[in-house]
């Protein structure tokens, strides 16, 4: 594995070319797989000094390496006579049979190594100095911490050059960390993102909730167990999202679970997103004091709610959030309480609304009482009203028809002595008309059988005149058979074969024949 010292400026174009990031020594290498040619990396490669050639006849003044190092060794003593106090972070850390190793660092602000240097704490020194910085931090010491050191610097012909570590100030590891939390909250201030989240309304209901965590934790623990009796009773859901809470991987697993649940808000809105972990030590909950995820939670589309540690630990994260709670615990329990209280205010709301209904419902029953008997007395009212006016108008009507009926009367019998008198006159007509009529009659009669007497006297004679012996001297003849019948027709007289023809001077008898 070779190392590089690559600017913070060119460490995209170190990782172009395939260089790795060493997140223990802060240093840029190049993979193994990469190894066999180093041309591109060559800018970056640390400088070897390259040292004259000694002369054969120098053989007999040159020193022995042990030599060397012994003087560098008393010049290393002399100036450093006493132990002096060192600023540097640490970088690698191990125990082995008591005693402590480490390797300390210093770099730049743009990440680039400036110094490093091995350093260690006798196991007779080590419980004492440990337990010293634990009980004033609440952590351990680990790797990425800055620290304070007392040390003495050793330097020996064999194992090189180290620093023996005296004493420890675990003030310094805990101011810088108040001061690089200062230094993250001025720069939110200066966004305008500090309190941004904080300005959206706190939530008063919760229905949807989502949490971020770390997996197996004691906190997730005791949330998930009211949580789940929450959700047994179908109150409110809660979908849960693993992020690292310590190490390298946290603000990456930070920055996954936020796309997540924001993705799924997207879909279907959260009422709140939880933030929770256990408590644990100061030092450790400083890794969760990274401006990327402070920026993350005030930019968030929800109000988000923190439980993260105990009631003296505060994150930069908790300064940020909607609202902040001391413990998962209490945080569930707000949840769980602002249900009850929901719950509890809407039944009192329905008893209120049932009430003023009841209250409601009574006023228009007596309202509707009044207005009843109202109506019931304007009704009787005005039939009363009503009949008066009818008997008025039956009175007035009656006295009318019994007035009109006597005009009717008169007129009548002035129409009856009119038409009497109209009806005399033809009658009087019609009298003297007949009784001339039957006086033509009773002449007519006596004349009309005179006349029809002179008539039938008068066919008589034109009968007589018409009879058989007058036609027969006009020169007619008469046919009759042997009985002496009268044969009108010829058929008859094919019937006969003898006839008779009478003659007006006498009867000639002849044979009938078809010729």
């Amino acid at each position: 594995m070779q190392y590089l010292e690559v600017p913070f400026r060119e460490k995209d174009q170190a990782k172009a070319l395939g260089a790795r990031w060493d997140a223990v020594r802060r240093k840029w290498f190049v993979p193994d797989q990469l190894a066999h040619d180093l041309t591109p990396f060559q800018r970056w490669l640390p400088q070897q000094v390259d040292l004259p050639v000694a002369e054969d006849d120098a053989n007999d003044t040159a020193m022995s390496l042990s030599q060397l190092l012994a003087h560098v060794g008393q010049a290393v003593q002399a100036a450093l006579p006493q132990a002096v106090w060192v600023r540097a972070e640490i970088a690698e850390l191990s125990q082995r049979r008591g005693h402590v190793y480490l390797d300390l660092v210093e770099t730049a602000e743009d990440g680039t190594e400036i110094a490093r240097s091995r350093a260690l704490i006798w196991k007779s020194q080590a419980k004492v100095l440990l337990e010293k910085f634990e009980q004033a931090t609440g952590s351990t010491l680990a790797v990425g911490q800055k620290v304070l050191l007392g040390v003495r610097a050793r330097f020996h012909e064999r194992f090189g050059f180290s620093l023996e570590i005296d004493d420890i100030d675990p003030s310094y590891t805990l101011g810088d960390m108040q001061a690089q939390l200062r230094r993250l909250r001025e720069q939110l201030q200066k966004q305008g993102l500090y309190d941004r989240n904080r300005q959206l309304p706190a939530p008063t209901e919760f229905v949807r909730v989502a949490v971020i965590a770390p997996p197996q934790a004691a906190g997730l623990g005791d949330f998930r167990r009211d949580a789940e009796q929450l959700e047994a009773h179908g109150l409110c859901t809660f979908t849960y999202f693993h992020a690292a809470f310590q190490g390298e991987a946290v603000e990456s697993e930070f920055m996954a679970a936020f796309d997540a649940v924001e993705a799924l808000h997207r879909q279907r809105p959260f009422d709140a997103l939880v933030i929770i972990r256990g408590g644990g030590a100061q030092l450790d909950l400083h890794q969760l004091n990274r401006l990327a995820i402070a920026e993350r939670i005030a930019r968030a589309p929800l109000p988000v709610l923190t439980g993260i540690g105990h009631e003296r630990d505060s994150t930069l994260l908790d300064e940020v959030a909607c609202q902040r709670f001391d413990t998962p615990s209490k945080v569930i329990a707000h949840i769980r309480d602002t249900i009850v209280h929901n719950a509890r205010q809407a039944q009192e709301d329905w008893q209120r609304l049932r009430h003023l209904a009841s209250l409601r419902v009574r006023q228009a029953d007596e309202a509707l009482d009044r207005v009843a008997r109202y109506i019931r007395h304007q009704a009787r009212h005005s039939l009363t009203v009503q009949r008066h006016l009818l008997d008025s108008l039956r009175t007035q009507a009656m006295d009318g028809g019994r007035r009109q009926l006597a005009e009717q009367r008169h007129a009548l019998q002035r129409s009856w002595t009119q038409v009497a008198q109209m009806a005399r006159a033809p009658l009087r007509l019609s009298r003297q008309a007949l009784a001339h009529h039957w006086q033509q009659v009773r002449v007519n009669a006596l004349r009309l059988p005179v006349r029809a007497r002179e008539q039938v006297q008068q066919w008589m004679r034109f009968i007589l005149a018409a009879g058989p012996e007058r036609q027969l001297q006009r020169g007619f003849a008469l046919v009759r058979d042997v009985q002496g019948n009268v044969v009108a027709t010829a058929q008859q007289a094919r019937e006969h074969k003898a006839l008779t023809v009478e003659f007006h001077d006498g009867k000639v008898k002849v044979r009938a024949t078809d010729e």
